[in-house]
């Protein structure tokens, strides 16, 4: 009787020390993935008619239509959770995925304003290397950054 009671309070304070850690961690994390910031500085600045993309997976940024309170356009190689809406879109789905080449033309010269939101290395990568484009960072919040092409 001792052994099942001894293995049992073992389980409940590794539980107790992993959940400890997890509170301690979860204030300093969570709010770097907070899409509020993010979505506060498009919507303080955007004009009517100015279209948002996530360059990437959705997931880093899944809350941001939320605050917006309107979809965005995903745009990359690589759509994640997504991908099955990509290839077989529904409605006017097809027009919230756009490809690499698709998302640049927005980013070229003369083009009306628009917003991006990436992670900082994949605008380190894709986007910064092109000073053609004219982009302009507005904020960085956590591993994220938001720019505009102007």
């Amino acid at each position: 009787r001792a052994r099942p009671r001894a293995g049992l309070e073992l389980l409940l304070a590794m539980t107790l020390v992993g959940l400890t850690g997890a509170a301690q961690v979860a204030p300093f994390y969570e709010p770097m993935k907070d899409s509020r910031v993010l979505a506060s500085e498009i919507l303080a600045q955007r004009k009517p008619g100015e279209r948002v993309a996530v360059y990437g997976t959705l997931e880093s940024s899944s809350a941001l239509p939320f605050y917006l309170r309107e979809p965005v356009v995903v745009a990359g190689h690589f759509f994640g959770e997504l991908d099955m809406a990509k290839n077989a879109p529904k409605g006017d789905e097809a027009s919230r995925f756009l490809d690499p080449s698709g998302i640049q033309k927005w980013m070229v010269p003369g083009q009306p304003r628009a917003w991006f939101v990436t992670q900082q290395n994949v605008y380190d990568e894709y986007f910064a290397p092109h000073p053609h484009f004219h982009l302009r960072v507005v904020r960085r919040h956590g591993n994220r950054l938001l720019f505009t092409n102007q």
